[in-house]
């Protein structure tokens, strides 16, 4: 290959990994907002704990591939420990 033929593809391949991460980043944000939404507007004697067992019930149900992915998927419990390892998460409270 080529060196501009090389270069080109690098350049693809990096409009490809910022696009990805993009769309997954506004996405972490759109799950994290609506989360938070779901939690603002229970009544105030619901239990937010509660309610995210109900939420997972309904994602197995309706995203049921996803959901195993998430709960039993080695590669994705190594990224959440990463993140959890590396950044001071704060569960936020109703």
């Amino acid at each position: 290959m080529s060196d501009a033929r090389a270069a080109k593809a690098a350049l693809a391949a990096a409009k490809k990994r910022g696009k990805t991460t993009t769309v997954v980043e506004r996405t972490a944000a759109s799950i994290s907002k609506t989360l938070d939404k779901m939690v603002a507007d229970l009544p105030e004697n619901a239990a937010p704990q509660a309610a995210i067992e109900r939420v997972i019930r309904g994602l197995a149900l309706r995203q049921p591939w996803f959901m195993q992915l998430i709960m039993e998927d080695p590669d994705i419990r190594e990224a959440y420990y990463e993140a959890v390892a590396s950044t001071p998460l704060t569960a936020k409270r109703k």
